[in-house]
């Protein structure tokens, strides 16, 4: 009686935990019921505004417009169940970070991962999650020392909670690998980048979209190192995936199409560079709406590139434009902005116009990135208009500055060292101070040949800058090594015919017209500042044009 009256109690119990089972998948099932019919209904709704019979105005909202109205119906209609409005917020928010609308943004995504920290915790993978998301909006905005705490919160979160290697916090590591860059770390920014390349072809497969935004961030990673055909091969692998994903006018090739533009601009192929800002400018224009960022972004890059290329009215067109669109927020991108304006300030001869735009620079570059590598290479950058400017004192204080601040930052950097180095050479240079000069410029040519190649026109550049302080050495091995350099740069240069070279043969002549004037050499020294003469009529190259014709009006009067 006992065992038989054990076995149904047994039984019963079992029976009891089946239906409670039953019953816990009937209520599951009811609510993603309930939850699926409300989706469907928020989604309709959005899509409503497309039927002009059905809308409430007589023309549909923008698309921030519609997203901020599917918010507020996110906030009424949806208050009695938090996970979905916390997932609902979640997902908006990074819709809205894709649209360009950053406060709203950030205050949306802020409220997700409120609601989700306190629906599940703060140190569950979905808080974390929340958290990487509005750590990606206050880094849109500009804050990024706020950002990177909470991203590196999150990824805390992810990593010990075993989803380390999961979509969302290679995500969140991207935006962390762009912070490293920024503050000179590219190493570990490298590192994160391969990272997220490696997560999403695991999670998703080679050829999927997402794939190519990792190679992005990482070819950005290997152009900012001075790799350029690594990041060239990373653009054109991402450039690979979206085309054949999404097609070859899908605001995605623009945006690849931009930084492989933004490499062959640096190696100084501008009509191939040229080709791809203006087919990603012609898809941005058609693909988004008329002040977008990205569209300011594609400007600012397109008017550089037309400043190099001396066509300085289209250039002025192309920056006006861009800074209009990106100054809407204190960023990176518009103090790139203004430093890029500044740069064809300069490169127009307005020397102190180039210096109060590069200043400008520096105050959003300390606005937006705080004491950075990028906010400290603009001074240095001032400190090079101050000098075409014969404002030597202010260039001496500000250089100091930026060396001291370049070397807290990123002592070893090899680039930064090596800009630091040129600038202050070429101070030196200006200032008449040749034995103070060529210890720097010694070093900066070593760091450009490195950085570079020995054929490269900023190799040519410091060899000529270097050349100048050894001739006003007058010492002969100082002069033999000065010729030298010349012989190389006219070796690297005249078989390159690019317009912005022939400034830079400009300045080789009147160096070596220098050289043959100390030996005696009348007659070629005659000839190489008439060379010169022809070459040097770019306005930023008018404190050497006056050289020249100084020695031209001192061997005419011999």
């Amino acid at each position: 009686l006992l065992a038989g009256l054990g076995a149904a109690l047994w039984q019963a119990r079992i029976a009891q935990a089946e239906a409670r089972r039953a019953d816990s998948e009937r209520d599951k099932a009811e609510l993603q019921l309930a939850r699926s019919e409300r989706v469907k209904e928020f989604i309709l709704a959005l899509l409503g505004e497309q039927d002009p019979l059905s809308r409430a105005s007589a023309t549909a909202r923008s698309p921030r417009a519609m997203i901020r109205d599917g918010i507020s119906i996110v906030d009424a209609s949806l208050a009695g169940d938090p996970a979905l409005q916390a997932q609902l917020f979640k997902d908006l928010g990074e819709i809205q970070v894709g649209l360009d609308d950053r406060e709203a943004a950030q205050a949306t995504l802020k409220r997700a991962w409120e609601m989700q920290s306190e629906l599940s915790g703060a140190n569950s993978i979905a808080a974390a999650e929340a958290m990487a998301a509005y750590a990606d909006a206050v880094y849109a905005v500009g804050e990024v020392a706020k950002a990177e705490t909470l991203i590196r919160d999150a990824l805390q979160v992810l990593r010990v909670a075993g989803a380390g290697d999961l979509p969302r916090a290679a995500l969140a590591e991207s935006t962390l690998a762009n912070i490293e860059l920024t503050a000179g770390r590219n190493a570990e920014a490298e590192a994160l980048a391969r990272h997220g390349v490696d997560v999403f072809r695991t999670v998703y497969g080679a050829s999927h979209v997402q794939v190519a935004a990792r190679l992005g961030v990482l070819g950005k990673i290997q152009q900012e190192a001075g790799r350029y055909p690594d990041a060239l091969e990373s653009y054109a692998q991402a450039l690979a995936i979206v085309a054949r994903n999404n097609g070859e006018e899908h605001v995605r090739t623009a945006m690849l199409r931009v930084n492989i533009g933004d490499v062959l601009r640096i190696q100084r192929k501008y009509e191939e560079a040229g080709l791809n800002y203006e087919t990603a400018l012609r898809i941005a224009r058609a693909s988004l709406p008329a002040d977008h960022l990205y569209i300011g972004a594609t400007l600012l890059r397109l008017g550089d590139l037309q400043r190099r290329m001396g066509r300085f009215e289209a250039a002025e067109r192309s920056f006006a434009e861009s800074l209009a669109m990106l100054g809407k927020t204190p960023s990176g991108q518009y103090a790139q902005a203004l430093q890029t304006h500044g740069t064809l300030a300069r490169a127009q001869g307005k020397f102190d116009l180039a210096v109060e735009r590069y200043h400008k620079a520096f105050e959003v570059f300390r606005v937006a990135t705080g004491d950075s590598v990028y906010t400290w290479l603009t001074a240095l950058l001032e400190v090079t208009a101050l000098s075409d400017a014969g404002r030597y004192r202010e260039a001496d204080a500000r250089a100091g500055e930026a060396v001291a601040a370049l070397q807290r930052h990123a002592p070893e950097d090899e680039y930064n060292n090596t800009y630091a180095a040129s600038v202050l050479g070429n101070l030196r240079l200006a200032e008449g101070r040749h034995d103070d000069a060529i210890p720097h410029l010694r070093r900066a040519l070593a760091g450009v040949q490195k950085i570079y190649d020995s054929e490269h026109v900023e190799t040519a550049q410091v060899r000529i800058a270097l050349a100048s302080s050894l001739i006003a050495s007058a010492a002969p091995a100082a002069l033999d090594e000065a010729e030298a350099l010349l012989e190389a740069v006219f070796a690297t240069l005249e078989h390159k015919r690019e317009a912005d070279n022939e400034a830079t043969l400009g300045t080789a002549f009147l160096e070596r017209g220098r050289l043959h004037l100390v030996r005696g050499h009348r007659q070629q020294a005659d000839a190489d500042i008439g060379e010169a003469l022809k070459r040097l009529k770019v306005p930023e190259h008018a404190p050497k044009l006056r050289q020249a014709e100084a020695l031209a009006r001192k061997l005419a009067a011999r």
